[in-house]
C-alpha cells in the first residue's frame, strides 16, 4: 500500500498537520520508521478521503456560512453603535438639564440671601 507523509495526509483529508500529529501522539495513528504513514493506516483512522468536489462544495458552504455570520455581526455592531450614540445623547441632555437647574437653584439661593 502507498505511504504518505504527514503533509500529504493532511492535504488529502483536509486536516492540519498538527491534527495528524495529535493522532500520532495519542497512538491512534502510527507511522513507520521512515516517518511515513501507510495509507491503510489512514483509512483505518480517517476512513475514505472525500472527493475533491465534495471538499469544494463543503468549503463553499462554510464560506457562505462565514459570510452570513460576518453580515450578522456587522449588523449587530451597527445597532450597538446607534444605541451607544443614543445613550451618549441622553447623558449629554441630562447633564445640560442638571446644569440648567443647578444654575437656577444657585440664582434663587442668591436672591434669598
Amino acid at each position: 500500500m502507498k505511504k504518505l507523509s504527514v503533509s500529504e495526509l493532511a492535504k488529502l483529508y483536509g486536516y492540519s498537520r498538527q491534527a495528524i500529529y495529535a493522532h500520532i501522539n495519542k497512538g491512534n495513528l502510527s507511522k513507520g520508521s521512515d516517518g511515513l504513514i501507510d495509507f491503510s493506516e489512514a483509512l483505518r483512522v480517517f476512513g475514505e478521503p472525500q472527493k475533491k468536489e465534495d471538499t469544494v462544495n463543503q468549503s463553499q458552504s462554510i464560506n457562505s456560512q462565514n459570510l452570513t455570520e460576518v453580515d450578522l455581526l456587522k449588523r449587530q455592531v451597527d445597532i450597538l453603535e446607534k444605541q451607544l450614540n443614543q445613550a451618549i445623547q441622553r447623558e449629554n441632555q441630562s447633564l445640560e438639564r442638571e446644569s440648567f437647574y443647578q444654575g437656577k437653584r444657585n440664582a434663587n439661593h442668591t436672591f434669598q440671601s
